[in-house]
Parts: structure tokens; C-alpha cells; sequence
């Protein structure tokens, strides 16, 4: 058994038997994925690196990395091969990043679409094929805060165009998505606006930055998360979908207020004018 993948599942699930697939799958993982070509390393991320993890079906992903010398199209289809060969046995949502090394140790390395801050989260990973967990990277604090404001832009921007291209079979898994990022954009804003870097939302900060939003959306926030299998009905679902991009996007005008004449954006500016 895999201790770093034991996995807490809500009460309509059979515990010992989830656990057992999230090892099954990252027994499979570490077993094929070694053999891929030019493989660095492998890695299990967020709830796969942890002890205990509440593992929400719909919700809950399981995150593993793949590190390779050099990405192409044959080591794609190799990797694809695995991913749904790890998909009969582990039918909840799985995700699977795929990096070169030198990227990976890049400064400036995206790991998935999240900002290059996010990064040394990477430290708290699991390295399945070496002794060592990721290194941290030092950047610029400047260069963070761009990049994680372009990050922002890119996420509103891909959420509108899910909203206006949303079909109702799509529904409750756009929820799933719109909620994720929208925890995704307040850390993201909070960050560029505080240097805030905590994986859980900061509700003094939110206040003092977003005082026309209540906090307790982000206790909201939380509950959404924690019964999320109870949102069945669309119209349940859509009036939630309505009211979360509502709260996003007045979030968003708050920040675009905050960095009017900022010094973020003032030397930026100066330095391209």
C-alpha cells in the first residue's frame, strides 16, 4: 500500500474501497510511469501527498506529475496509454501534468495553469521515484505579481467563455470548475494585493480588500465543496452558477480598482513607455 495516497471519502462511500483503488492507481502509476521514455521523475500532488484526504466523488481529483527529459508526441501517447489504463481502475477524476525537466527546473516554471507562486507548493509533493521532494524557486516578487495577474486574466477570461457556451449536460461539472477557480482567483488576488501565499483564504484579508463582498461567501465557499453531490437539480445548480460568477466578477472590479495606480502597475508601465 501507498501510505502517501490514503484517501477519506464522504459517508455514501465505501471507505476501504476507495482507498484501495487511489493505491491501486498510484501503484500502476509509479509502475508504468517509470517506464516511459526519458522519464525524470513522478509525483503525487495535493490530496494524492497526504496522510488523510477527504475525497469528494465529482469533486475530489487525484494529481500526479510527470517529469520527462523531453515532451513530444511519442511520449504523449505514452502517457496517454497509462492515463486511461489507470482510468479503469480509478474511475473518479484523475489529473495528470506533464512537464520536461528543464522546464520543471526552470525559475519560471508553470506547473498546470496555476501561477508561477504556486509553485513551491511543489515542496509538499511526493516524489515517487527519488528521495527528495522539489526545490523552491526564488523569482522576482515583481515578476510573481504579474504573472499571477495574467493568470487572473486567463482565468475570467476561460470561465466567460464556458459560461456562454455552457450545455445543461455540463452543468454540475462547470460548477465543480467555477468553484475551484473562483478559490483559485481570491488567493490569486490576494497574493498580488498582500503577498499572501496561504493555501487557505486569509478572511481578514478578504475583508479589508473586498469590503462590498461579505466573508461569509467564503464559508459558502467551503459548504459548496462539502456537499456538492447534493446539487442534483439545473435550476438548483444554475441560480448557484449565477450567484458564485456574480460574486467573481464583482471580485474582479474590486481588484482592477486596487491596482489603478498601483506600484505594481506604475513601474511596470515606466519600464515599457
Amino acid at each position: 500500500m501507498i501510505e502517501t495516497s490514503e484517501f477519506r471519502v464522504s459517508k455514501s462511500n465505501d471507505i476501504n474501497l476507495i482507498r484501495k483503488l487511489a493505491d491501486d492507481a498510484i501503484s500502476l502509476f509509479i509502475e508504468d510511469g517509470k517506464k516511459i521514455e526519458g522519464v525524470y521523475d513522478l509525483l503525487a500532488r495535493g490530496g494524492a501527498s497526504k496522510a488523510e484526504h477527504t475525497f469528494i466523488p465529482n469533486w475530489s481529483d487525484l494529481d500526479l506529475s510527470i517529469i520527462v527529459e523531453k515532451v513530444d508526441s511519442k511520449v504523449l501517447n505514452q502517457i496517454q496509454m497509462l492515463y486511461q489504463k489507470i482510468k479503469k481502475i480509478f474511475s473518479y477524476k484523475l489529473s495528470i501534468t506533464v512537464v520536461s525537466k528543464k522546464d520543471f527546473f526552470s525559475r519560471f516554471h508553470h506547473h498546470g495553469i496555476k501561477p508561477i507562486y504556486y509553485s513551491k507548493q511543489l515542496a509538499a509533493s511526493i516524489s515517487l521515484l527519488r528521495d527528495k521532494a522539489p526545490v523552491n524557486r526564488i523569482v522576482n516578487l515583481k515578476e510573481l505579481k504579474l504573472d499571477c495577474l495574467a493568470n487572473i486574466s486567463y482565468l475570467i477570461h476561460e470561465l466567460r467563455s464556458r459560461f456562454l457556451n455552457l450545455d445543461d449536460n455540463e452543468l454540475q461539472s462547470f460548477l465543480c470548475h467555477l468553484l475551484k477557480r473562483t478559490k483559485q482567483f481570491i488567493r490569486n488576488s490576494l497574493f498580488i494585493l498582500a503577498e499572501c501565499e496561504n493555501e487557505e483564504i486569509d478572511q481578514d484579508l478578504f475583508q479589508e480588500y473586498f469590503p462590498n463582498i461579505s466573508s461569509v461567501f467564503l464559508i459558502e465557499l467551503k459548504q459548496y465543496k462539502i456537499n456538492f453531490n447534493l446539487y442534483n437539480s439545473p435550476t438548483q445548480i444554475k441560480e448557484l452558477i449565477n450567484k458564485v460568477f456574480d460574486i467573481l466578477e464583482n471580485i474582479y472590479a474590486e481588484l482592477i480598482l486596487h491596482l489603478e495606480g498601483s506600484p505594481l502597475i506604475i513601474e511596470n508601465e515606466q519600464e515599457y513607455s
